[in-house]
This record gives structure tokens, sequence and C-alpha cells, in this order.
């Protein structure tokens, strides 16, 4: 993504605008490389010509919606329209908060984002949003398709990194207070979903189950090919605490029904059972249903030698309603947005 020609003023796209900006096949190769820059915030809200300019320079920007979210630094160039809406900031911006996209055009960094949009998100949006920036899968900016990566747009570590060079501002707390949450590595949605269920705390409606990976790779023995190993990516991987036992997972999406495909997963399936570690497999019917999905968590946490809480009745029926709301939210999530949909 590359302007050649300096546009009147800088815009600098911040917020949902600047996820959507950095969902766009064309921000691959910055993010992979690391990109990474420094920029004064506009002092004023750019015009409908700017913003139109900036999509005939470049198409990819023609699939953003509207309003496009800007960044200004004063709250009196504020301009709310049907076409940009302001957010105005006065705290220091450090470098690596913005990528340049061209002469005169911005967006936020993947880091400098995720602060951006906290305050308006649940904190079940926000650990999602994070996921989603440390995850091998790009969404389309209708939520219908999705780009797998090379590389996350960022890590838990540089988002840290970051949180520090920017102090005590508004969003950073929470950031901070959630990061961790936030599985890393995920390839799909689904996965992300499956995730979160497993692993969030009991207090937030998940197992508390660790993950000590999300396709990440492994060498198992082959099944009739003598002395050779094959290497496997589960989706996730959990972990027993004292990371002695494991038990995988694995989400059957479309591309998994192909008649190839089964016999990849076949001999992946057997091969994870010849070593002795179990290998489940989920598909979006499994997924969305709450029962199965706790007979399974259960399955694992013996697989692992983990002994949940001693609960009482009134203290199990609670845990219990708080698992299948984050059930219930996390199918209902749209993606893209974050927000939710009635099932």
């Amino acid at each position: 993504m590359n302007f050649a020609t300096l546009f009147v003023m800088d815009i600098l796209f911040s917020h949902i605008t600047a996820l959507e900006v950095l969902r766009l096949p064309g921000m691959r190769g910055a993010l992979e490389h690391g990109s990474r820059d420094i920029h004064a915030v506009p002092e004023r809200a750019p015009e409908r010509c700017d913003i139109e300019e900036a999509r005939r320079r470049f198409p990819e920007l023609a699939d953003l919606r509207e309003p496009a979210h800007v960044l200004v630094d004063r709250a009196a160039a504020r301009t709310d329209n049907s076409f940009c809406t302001c957010h105005s900031w006065s705290a220091r911006h450090p470098y690596g908060s913005v990528i340049k996209l061209g002469a005169g055009l911005y967006c936020a960094s993947p880091e400098q984002l995720a602060v951006q949009m906290a305050p308006s998100l649940t904190d079940l949006g926000l650990i999602v949003l994070l996921s989603e920036l440390f995850s091998l899968y790009a969404l389309s900016n209708r939520g219908k398709t999705l780009t797998q990566r090379n590389m996350p747009a960022t890590t838990p570590r540089r988002t840290l990194d970051h949180l520090d060079l920017l102090g005590s501002v508004r969003g950073s707390t929470k950031v901070r207070r959630l990061l961790r949450l936030a599985p890393a590595g995920s390839a799909s949605p689904q996965e992300t979903r499956i995730a979160l269920m497993l692993s969030l705390p009991p207090r937030l409606g998940g197992h508390g189950l660790t993950i000590e990976s999300m396709n990440r790779s492994l060498e198992l023995d082959a099944l009739g090919e003598s002395g050779v190993r094959h290497v496997r990516k589960p989706d996730i991987l959990l972990a027993s605490r004292d990371g002695e036992r494991h038990a995988a997972i694995e989400y059957d999406g479309a591309l998994h029904l192909t008649p190839k495909r089964q016999t990849q997963d076949a001999r992946r399936n057997n091969e994870f059972a010849a070593c002795g570690m179990a290998e489940y497999r989920l598909n979006s019917v499994l997924l969305s249903n709450f029962e199965y999905m706790e007979d399974l968590a259960q399955k694992i946490r013996r697989d692992l030698g983990e002994v949940g809480a001693h609960l009482d009745r009134e203290q199990a029926g609670r845990s219990r309603a708080r698992r299948q709301a984050l059930h219930y939210e996390l199918m209902s999530m749209d993606f893209s947005t974050f927000s939710f949909t009635t099932k």
C-alpha cells in the first residue's frame, strides 16, 4: 500500500477504521515486516474530498465502512458527520503508534489500536480484538471470509512494550489487565471461540484450562512409515499445570470435507492416539451445543489430570450460568465488529 502523491492534509485512521485497514490484504507485507512509524496527530478533520481522494488512490479503501474514524489532536477540531467521526488525542504519541500507508496517510498501529478501542468495548470484546491482533488470520471487513497470515499483526510482548512507552492513558490499563487472557496463534474465529471457552478463568465463564500453544509445530511418529516423523500443528494444544500431560483440539471447517483432507485428518488423529495424546475434533454444530462443550471440557480436564474446584450446589449453579452466558456471547458475537446478533 503506497501513495505517491502528497495529500492536501494528513489523515490518521483510528479505531474500527484502522482495524479495517489492518485487515486489508495489501497490509500483509507491512505487518509481517513490523513496519511502524511516528507522526503528529492531524490538527483538523479531513473533508469528504480528502477521504474520497484516499479511496481513489488505493481502491481497497473503498471497502471501508462509513463514517471513517480518524484522530485529531484537539477536541475543538472534532467534526462528526456522515463520512467522518473524529476522536481527539492529546497525549504523547510514542514511536510505533502509527503505520505509514503513504504520503500524508496513516493508520493506528495494532498496539495503539487496542488502546483506542478499549474504552468502547466490553471486556470480552477487547479480549476478542486482542486475539485477532495476535492471530494468524484477518477477517474481511464484511465478516464473511478470512485470509491467512504467516505472522500475527502484533504479539503480546510487543503490545506490552508499547503500553510501557505510552504510559497511563485512557484504555491502557484495561488492555494491560486483559492482555494475558487473549489466546495467540489462532487461525480462525471458531478456534478463538473454543480457546476462550476452555481457557478463560471461571469468574469470566471459562473452564480455566491452560493453552500451551495454537497452530504450533510438533513432531509425531508416522504410522506405516518406519523411522519417519510428521510435523503436526494442532489447532489448540492444552497442557496440565505441570506441562506433563496434553490434549489437542482440531476444528473441522469446510476445508476438512474433501476425501483427501479426511484421509489426512485420519492419519493425524491416529498419530496423536498412538503417542497417547487425545485429539478431539469439533465442527460448527458441536461447538454451538453448550451441553456438548460442557462434557468435552470435563473429559479434557480428566485427560490432563486436573481437578476442578469443589463447589456446593449454589456455587456450581452460578458457575454453570457464567459458562452458559459466555458460550452464548461468543456464539452470537460478530467478530468483525464485536457486536452481538440475536440467535
